[in-house]
């Protein structure tokens, strides 16, 4: 019988590719030896265990050591043993005992049963945590305008369908975490039921020993109605699906830039779309579960959350404020005045008087300055002595080219012309820009020698008038719409339209009102006043002629021949303006008339108790005073106080019976303000003599119609202005009322006082 080497050979050989007569030649026996020990099944091979060493243990001088420090602390990890171990022992311990040395560590905890952290799985439901973290992305190596772009994202994940949002920021500021939390929300179009987040210093107070969420996120959960909720500190597992997502996010984000080739971006918002179009591309393929948890999301609140926070800051003399620990310039105009500073994620905006001032870019850190040149110029000018020592010396160069032009001066004219005129230079600069001074800092520095202060001075005095004029290439003017104004002069409104009333029925031989729209359409008509064969008060279609004044008929139909005093008659009138007017219906009144056949029916306004009677300006609707038409002569013409008076080019008002007014061409009636002031009469149509106006009783509403608010006929002459407007005799030649730039001259009180006004 073979022994199991023999066997263990045979099968070696064959397994190399012999054959069987081979392996038999080989081993030195039969090939049907060979062939009976390679068709039976191998027995397994049982080693013996070694119960020694083969070599020397090399860390047995040392364990010791490595024991006393693992029961002090099990938690140590094996690298800090060993580097403690090489720092003991520099000259005997070997870093090539690394991998020993870590083995040895592992099974001795084995051997202690030291217990390790366990993990527990979560089960996540839709809707519940929003959890969000800052992460930076400065390790990506991102350039934008050549130059290395430091930043941070703000990262949020939807905890059951890990569905991702970011916002780029520069720090882990309130402004950009209420700002990331905002548009987060609005991403997802609604508001989970909890958010979750680590020990932020913007969202928890890590100075107090209870670690209280801080009042302002306090303030934001609550606008939101959503639980806070913070994890433990430096357990960033316990925040895992987000801090899982920062590494696999960065990772994805960096493979696409090697497909892309370039790490090299224009701007800021071309790298902020290339991150948003990697999110969406891994927001894909959770879609499904995302659609799921946003129908369980709750609503948003109908107002957004501000991003900012305000700081109220006083002004120093030196034009400097302080924010969040960092320095910023303010124009020296607001020097010893209060302002309010809006702090936001990028930027801080001034406002004063509840206006926005202007906006500089925020300061990353602390201790920090941001310094315009233009906010101290021109005091630097007036104390140039000031300039070298200042604390912001170094923000007074805009660029490397000013800075290289200050020492060429420095150099040739010495420090005292340089600083003057350096700060000249940046005084120009303030208020033509610094384009306009860029050959004047270019030329410094190419010729460095003959240089003297006065020709410069005058060169720079000479940029303002070389400066060449802006071109603008294309200027757009907005064309103004004249339809409104088209509409003004063709859609014209019209009053008092005829309706079918009792009180007011028209003639049979009349088919339409006289003086109805605007401008006024009159034409001659049976009804007309005549005065031997020519008609009084008519004119062609719009044209207004001066009509005569109709002559005052009393309550019975009787002509009024002897006039009243005039203060007599105020007296009568007085009572009447502190009563409401009403809605001014006329009421008709018959008397029979010598001169004319058949009954007059005359027109009166009785007492209301609803609409006050006002002027109103001509199609501007415009309630300025309270106004009534009287007679300069002071007749007996209560009645005639209408409520509303307008130019309709016929001495006549038309009743049930007949003509109603006669004319009177002795003298024209007046409007009289009982506050003893013009009350803004204007003309009833631009471009005209001024001469039509309107004292209506009130607005119109839509169910009141015309019928009720019938004119009256008066002509207050050529211009507005009575012959006593000044006290001293008639009006002076010149410009009518209506002409554009004249102003309207009040009348005085002398006038006033000639009609018995107090």
């Amino acid at each position: 019988m073979k022994s199991e080497a023999i066997r263990a050979r045979v099968r070696r050989l064959r397994n190399l590719g012999n054959t069987i007569s081979q392996c038999a030649r080989m081993c030195k026996m039969d090939r049907k030896t060979a062939a009976d020990i390679l068709s039976q099944p191998a027995l397994p091979v049982v080693k013996k265990e070694r119960t020694y060493r083969t070599h020397t243990d090399k860390l047995a001088p040392y364990w010791s050591e490595v024991e006393d420090l693992l029961k002090n602390d099990s938690k140590l990890k094996a690298y800090v043993l060993f580097e403690e171990m090489l720092k003991r022992h520099p000259d005997s311990f070997d870093r090539a005992w690394q991998r020993t040395f870590e083995r040895r560590v592992r099974d001795w905890k084995l051997e202690q049963r030291i217990e390790k952290d366990v993990t527990f799985d979560q089960i996540h439901e839709p809707g519940d945590v929003l959890a969000f973290d800052f992460t930076s992305m400065n390790e990506l190596g991102i350039i934008i305008a050549n130059q290395k772009f430091d930043h941070m994202l703000f990262h949020a994940v939807l905890t059951y369908s890990n569905w991702e949002y970011i916002d780029l920021c520069f720090s882990e500021s309130f402004e950009a975490l209420a700002k990331g939390i905002q548009g987060c929300f609005q991403a997802i179009g609604g508001v989970t039921r909890r958010i979750r987040n680590d020990s932020l210093s913007a969202a928890v107070n890590n100075l107090s020993t209870d670690r209280h969420f801080t009042t302002n996120f306090r303030n934001l959960v609550e606008h939101f109605h959503v639980q806070p909720h913070r994890i433990n500190v430096r357990t960033p597992r316990e925040n895992g699906d987000c801090e899982s997502l920062h590494g696999h996010f960065k990772d994805y984000v960096d493979q696409r830039l090697r497909i892309r080739g370039s790490r090299e971006f224009e701007s800021r918002e071309d790298w902020i779309t290339f991150l948003r179009d990697c999110i969406a591309e891994k927001n894909l393929a959770r879609q499904s579960r995302f659609l799921q948890e946003q129908a369980t999301l709750a609503e948003l609140p109908t107002k957004l959350f501000p991003t900012y926070t305000e700081q109220e800051c006083m002004v120093a003399s030196n034009s400097i404020i302080t924010v969040k620990q960092n320095r910023y310039s303010i124009p020296s105009c607001f020097v010893g005045h209060r302002i309010q500073v809006r702090i936001f994620a990028d930027d801080i905006q001034v406002w004063y008087a509840c206006k926005l001032q202007f906006t500089m870019p925020r300061l990353i850190g602390k201790n920090q300055a941001y310094v315009d040149f233009r906010h101290v110029i021109d005091s630097l000018v007036r104390k140039p002595n000031a300039f070298a020592n200042y604390r912001f010396h170094e923000h007074m160069f805009p660029s490397i080219e000013y800075r290289k032009a200050f020492d060429t001066l420095n150099a040739s004219l010495g420090e005292a012309s340089a600083t003057r005129i350096y700060l000249r230079l940046l005084q120009v600069a303030k208020q033509e820009g610094l384009s306009a001074v860029e050959g004047f800092v270019s030329g410094l520095q190419v010729t460095s020698e003959g240089l003297s202060g006065k020709s410069l001075l005058a060169s720079l005095d000479s940029i303002k008038t070389t400066v060449p004029a802006t071109v603008v290439e294309s200027v757009h003017v907005k064309v103004p719409d004249l339809d409104p104004y088209d509409n003004l002069l063709e859609h014209k409104e019209v009053l008092n339209e005829p309706q079918h009333d009792p009180g007011c029925q028209l003639d049979a031989g009349t088919t339409a009102p006289i003086g109805t729209g605007f401008p006024f359409e009159t034409s001659s008509s049976a009804h007309d006043t005549f005065d031997g064969n020519e008609p009084l008060g008519t004119s062609s279609q719009g044209e207004l002629a001066a009509p005569e004044v109709p002559e005052r008929i009393d309550v019975a139909g009787m002509r009024i021949t002897q006039r009243q005093s005039g203060s007599a008659r105020l007296e009568e009138v007085r009572p009447g303006t502190e009563q409401d007017m009403g809605p001014s219906r006329l009421e008709t009144l018959t008397a029979n008339d010598p001169t004319t056949h058949g009954p007059i029916a005359q027109r009166r306004v009785p007492q209301g108790s609803e609409q006050p009677s006002a002027v109103w300006k001509a199609r501007l609707r415009e309630d300025v005073a309270t106004e009534f038409a009287w007679g300069r002569s002071c007749t007996g013409w209560v009645q005639s106080l209408h409520g509303s008076v307008r130019e309709v080019g016929s001495a006549s008002a038309l009743g049930e019976e007949g003509a109603a007014i006669a004319t009177d061409a002795n003298e024209a009636w007046e409007i009289f303000s009982i506050d003893h002031r013009r009350s803004w009469l204007c003309a009833a149509e631009s471009g005209r003599d001024g001469s039509a106006l309107h004292v209506d009783s009130g607005p119109l509403r839509e169910d009141e119609y015309s019928v009720e608010f019938e004119p009256a006929v008066f002509e207050v002459g050529e211009y507005i202005q009575r012959p006593y407007d000044h006290g001293c005799g008639n009006r002076p030649t010149g410009a009518p009322q209506h002409h554009p730039g004249v102003e309207c001259t009040e009348l005085s009180h002398e006038t006033s006082n000639r009609y018995g006004a107090s």
